[in-house]
């Protein structure tokens, strides 16, 4: 039995917090969590982590945020992923939390599909290009901003109970989502390339030739 990979979570709000770590816990995480980030900084140093998903502004007592942790996880294990929670309107922090250091950052409110795929990317355990066992938690995370209409099952094909397994297989190709989440990503950067390739991990001459493609 392989072990449970353990993330450490850190927000102000408890529903937050409760309602990451029982989704990660569904999918056989196993979630640490604090409210406060001095005590998640203490936790991080006695508890093995694999992770760790961090609030950006806490009103904390003593006036730490996710800046601290971050900059104390880089300093002490800059090989454990931290990635960023944060408000749209801390977006511009989220980018320098990126440059200091962070793997990442989600933008709230966001679809907790997409944080576990970044999850698994983060500790080497998704694969690099999706297939299509992987795109099926990437539409997940997609379908309330591309809503899709599911084709009619036929006699060959049963019906599934997954509405989002059903359409997979049958009306996408992988290639096609690959473009829908770049595509997503792209709008929810307002169509800025170096962040969303940030984002996406990969170099900004890429989503400038992919719009090249599209207007030829």
């Amino acid at each position: 039995m392989t072990a449970k990979t353990r993330v450490l979570i850190v927000d102000d709000s408890q529903q937050m917090v409760d309602t990451v770590s029982q989704y990660l816990a569904s999918y056989g995480f196993e979630a640490v969590t604090k409210t406060n980030p001095a005590e998640a900084l203490d936790t991080f140093h006695k508890v093995p982590v694999q992770a760790v998903l961090t609030d950006l502004r806490m009103n904390a007592p003593d006036g730490l945020d996710g800046l601290d942790i971050l900059d104390e996880i880089h300093r002490t294990n800059p090989s454990i992923p931290v990635i960023i929670m944060t408000a749209f309107g801390s977006i511009e922090n989220a980018v320098e939390a990126v440059h200091r250091g962070a793997y990442n950052y989600l933008t709230k409110p966001f679809a907790l599909g997409a944080l576990r795929a970044m999850l698994n990317r983060a500790i080497g355990s998704g694969p690099s290009q999706p297939t299509v066992a992987a795109s099926t938690e990437i539409l997940r995370a997609l379908m309330v901003a591309a809503p899709v209409t599911l084709p009619a099952p036929t006699s060959a094909t049963p019906e599934s109970h997954d509405p989002v397994e059903a359409l997979v297989p049958h009306a996408i190709s992988v290639r096609e989502l690959q473009e829908r989440y770049i595509a997503a990503v792209l709008r929810s950067v307002g169509g800025n390339r170096t962040r969303a390739a940030r984002i996406l991990g990969i170099d900004p001459s890429t989503l400038y030739r992919r719009e090249i493609r599209e207007k030829e």
